[in-house]
């Protein structure tokens, strides 16, 4: 008897211990936000004590990017509320002493914002340093102007948050970053040393932000990019895809009005990982696929689509596929360059010697194009013959747009060639 009770007593201790550990490992996992960047920069043997204040890091959490960017948007809905109580209660409190801000200089602060007709703000550039618990927050971005006569509009507004991460809250300095990261003046290294008091206006939420919701807002700001500074648009193109792509920025301008693309919504995304970065593969309400090359987070180049210049993760996964289906994914790429009006693509992948004899200009193919296709094609691959050196593919083609109910037909001759590269012609039906 006395053994069968040693034996539940310790079947017991097991069972709790299995529960700690349970628990241990769930709470690991639930951390969000600044508690996992804490642990990480602990495990990097880079813990800071209260007398010392780290480098000026970039922002590398999802969690962490959300919540800041969230202390703005509240910033920018107080100071549309216009009441200098309000402004006061989410100022940083040594910024209203050291500048001897009064209520005559809130309303100042009020005049200096306009929020009046705002929408979303976008944070495009977010790095920081910290002592202990306390951070501060260097950040440039813009929001958006609701104006019904223009609705590119947008503003830039850059700021500082100071965030205290042991009572969940933050307040905001109203002044430009510093422009010498490398060398932060004292006089912020002194906003670490302040706790922040709590206040219902100047809390924030813990984040649990997913890849998804980033590539959403990546596709969101690059939109925005296209819709009110297009040369930056067109900066942030890889430099080797922006190469082979347009001649100059002049080309690039015309292409985004032609294929319409400021008028394009997100639909969906792959995720694949490099050494040192993460791809984002984001596909548009109308088919089109944009490739992000994220190095670090809102810090990013684009290619405007994933025929022009092939990426590796997408190389090696062609090289896998038997003969067959890379036929099959060739015309799948010819088509998507049909309906992203890329004809100077498509024609450039045009056998020579097919191409002298039938298509002697460009214009002459984009004609032949129109006639036996639609503005936006869905496409299904009928039956694939192989003949000799090449294949012999046969297409159903739909109106995407479902303006038509006309199913048209293309016989396309496929020849593979080195690496990703292929050459077709047409077979007349």
């Amino acid at each position: 008897m006395q053994k069968l009770k040693k034996v539940i007593l310790i079947l017991i201790i097991i069972i709790i211990c299995i529960i700690g550990i349970i628990f241990v490992i769930l709470q690991t996992k639930n951390k969000t936000g600044f508690e996992n960047i804490i642990k990480t920069e602990e495990n990097n043997n880079n813990i800071i004590t209260n007398t010392e204040y780290s480098e000026v890091k970039f922002v590398s959490d999802y969690n962490q990017y959300f919540i800041v960017q969230d202390c703005i948007g509240k910033f920018i809905q107080t100071v549309k509320e216009s009441e200098p109580l309000y402004i006061e209660k989410i100022l940083d409190s040594k910024y209203i002493k050291d500048n001897n801000i009064n209520i005559e200089e809130m309303s100042k602060i009020l005049d200096k914002y306009n929020f009046e007709s705002y929408g979303d703000y976008v944070a495009e550039e977010m790095s920081y340093i910290y002592n202990n618990k306390n951070y501060l927050y260097f950040v440039k971005g813009k929001y958006k102007i609701l104006d019904e006569y223009d609705d590119n509009k947008y503003i830039n507004l850059n700021i500082i948050v100071h965030i205290d991460i042991n009572s969940e809250t933050f307040k905001i300095i109203p002044e430009e970053p510093p422009k010498n990261l490398l060398a932060i003046d004292d006089i912020y290294l002194q906003y670490l040393k302040e706790n922040i008091e709590y206040d219902s206006y100047n809390t924030y939420s813990e984040k649990n932000i997913s890849e998804e919701t980033m590539a959403k807002n990546y596709f969101m700001s690059y939109i925005i990019l296209l819709q009110g500074d297009l040369e930056k648009a067109y900066n942030t193109l890889d430099d080797k895809y922006k190469e082979e792509k347009f001649e100059n920025i002049d080309e690039f301008k015309k292409y985004i009005k032609d294929t319409e693309m400021t008028e394009r919504k997100f639909k969906d995304y792959t995720a694949r990982y490099g050494n040192e970065y993460k791809i984002f593969i984001i596909q548009d309400n109308n088919g089109r696929e944009y490739i992000f090359k994220e190095n670090l987070i809102n810090s990013y180049t684009v290619m405007l689509d994933d025929y022009t210049t092939k990426i590796t993760q997408i190389t090696n996964s062609y090289k896998k596929l038997t003969n067959r289906e890379k036929a099959e994914y060739n015309v799948e790429n010819f088509i998507q360059m049909i309906n992203n009006n890329d004809y100077k693509q498509a024609y450039s992948y045009i056998d020579e010697t097919y191409r002298e004899n039938n298509f002697s200009t460009q214009e002459k193919f984009i004609t032949y194009i129109k006639e036996h296709t639609y503005e936006n094609n869905s496409f299904e691959v009928e039956n694939i013959e192989k003949l000799d050196d090449y294949y012999l593919v046969k297409v159903k083609l739909n109106d995407k747009n479902e303006e038509n109910t006309e199913e048209k037909e293309l016989s396309i001759i496929m020849k593979l060639e080195n690496e990703t590269d292929f050459k077709i012609s047409f077979q007349v039906i």
